[in-house]
C-alpha cells in the first residue's frame, strides 16, 4: 500500500496543474449539490491540509523565522498596497467604462490570503514556516488592516464580521499548524516520515476536492461568450500579476532565499475569494462578483502551473549547483 500511495502522490504531484483544471471543468458540467455544512466541510478540510503540511516543519524552524517577522509583515503589505495597485491599473487599462469589474478586482487584491497558501508552498519546496506565520499575523491584524485597504481603494467603508473570519483562519490554519508541528517534535522525525507520504496524497487529494467545491458554486450557471472569453483572459493577467508581485517583491530585499520567493509567491497569489464574494453580494452590485467567481476558479490552476515551473527551475538550479561544487 505504501508503494501504491508513493506513485500516486507522485504522479499528482507531477500532474496537479491538469489534474486540478480537470476538477474545475467536472465541478462545471457536474456540480454538487450546496449544503448547509459545506462551509464546516471546507474549515475541516483545510484544517487537515494544514496540519499535514506542518508536521513536515519543526518548532526551531518556526522559532528561527519569528526571529525575523519584517518578511511577514513586508509580504502583507505586498499584498495589501501593492497588488491593489496592479488590480487598479488592469481594470482601468481594459475595463475603463466598467466599474463593476474594476470594484470585482479591486476586492479580490484587498482581502487575505487564503489557507491553501500552506500546501502549495510546500509542494513547491518553499519556506512553509514563513507562509504560516504570515497568514497567522495577518488574521491578528485583519480587523485592522481589510477594512482600512478595503476604504482606500474603494472609497468606502465596509463593515463585516471580521471575529468570525478571525476564528476561521485560526482553525484552518494556525491551530492546526501548531498542533502538526508539535506532532513532529513529540513523535519524532523518523516516525513522521514514515506517515508522510500518506499525508501529502491526503492534502493533495484534499486540495483536487476543494477546487471542485469552489467550482461547482462558482461556475454553473454563466455561459461562455466573447466577453466573457476577454474577462477571463484579464483575470488570468491579474491573477498572473499577484503571483509575479510577491515573486519578484520578496526579491527586493539581497539575501532573500529561493524558498522565501516561492512562499512569497504563493501569499500573494492565493486569496481567501469566498471572503471576497461575502463582501461584493453584501456592498455592492451583484455584477461585481463575477469577476470574483473567475478567480476563485482560476488562481488553483495556476498555483498548479506556477508549482509545475518551480520545480523545474530548482531541478535545474540544484544542477548547476552541483556542477559547479563538482
Amino acid at each position: 500500500m505504501r508503494e501504491a500511495t508513493i506513485k500516486f502522490d507522485r504522479f499528482l504531484g507531477k500532474h496537479m496543474a491538469i489534474v486540478i483544471i480537470v476538477m474545475v471543468v467536472l465541478g462545471y458540467v457536474l456540480p454538487m449539490k450546496r449544503y448547509s455544512f459545506q462551509n464546516l466541510l471546507l474549515i475541516v478540510i483545510f484544517g487537515i491540509i494544514s496540519f499535514s503540511t506542518a508536521t513536515g516543519i519543526s518548532f526551531s524552524t518556526f522559532v528561527g523565522q519569528l526571529k525575523k517577522p519584517y518578511l511577514s509583515l513586508y509580504t502583507i503589505l505586498l499584498v495589501h498596497m501593492a497588488c491593489p495597485v496592479t488590480a487598479f491599473l488592469l481594470g482601468h487599462i481594459f475595463y475603463p467604462g466598467n466599474m463593476d469589474v474594476r470594484t470585482g478586482l479591486l476586492i479580490s487584491a484587498s482581502v487575505p490570503m487564503a489557507a491553501t497558501t500552506l500546501v502549495w508552498t510546500a509542494m513547491s519546496r518553499g519556506e512553509v514556516s514563513l507562509s504560516i506565520l504570515t497568514v497567522s499575523i495577518e488574521a491578528i491584524i485583519a480587523p485592522a488592516i481589510i477594512p482600512l485597504c478595503l476604504w482606500v481603494v474603494l472609497g468606502k467603508a465596509v463593515e463585516l464580521n471580521y471575529i468570525d473570519m478571525i476564528i476561521q483562519l485560526l482553525f484552518m490554519v494556525t491551530i492546526p499548524s501548531f498542533i502538526g508541528m508539535w506532532v513532529r517534535n513529540y513523535a519524532g522525525e523518523a516516525k513522521i516520515n514514515r506517515v508522510s507520504v500518506y499525508l501529502n496524497a491526503l492534502s493533495k487529494c484534499l486540495m483536487l476536492m476543494i477546487a471542485y467545491i469552489n467550482s461547482s458554486s462558482s461556475l454553473p450557471g454563466f455561459t461562455f461568450s466573447l466577453s466573457t472569453i476577454k474577462l477571463l483572459l484579464v483575470i488570468f493577467l491579474f491573477v498572473l500579476s499577484n503571483y509575479s508581485v510577491g515573486f519578484f517583491g520578496m526579491s527586493v530585499f539581497k539575501g532573500r532565499t529561493w524558498e522565501e520567493r516561492v512562499a512569497g509567491l504563493f501569499c500573494c497569489g492565493l486569496r481567501n475569494n469566498g471572503f471576497a464574494m461575502i463582501i461584493a453580494l453584501s456592498y455592492f452590485e451583484p455584477a461585481t462578483a463575477i469577476p470574483l467567481a473567475f478567480v476563485m476558479i482560476v488562481q488553483q490552476p495556476f498555483a498548479g502551473v506556477m508549482n509545475r515551473i518551480i520545480l523545474k527551475r530548482k531541478e535545474k538550479m540544484d544542477a548547476l549547483a552541483q556542477e559547479a561544487g563538482g
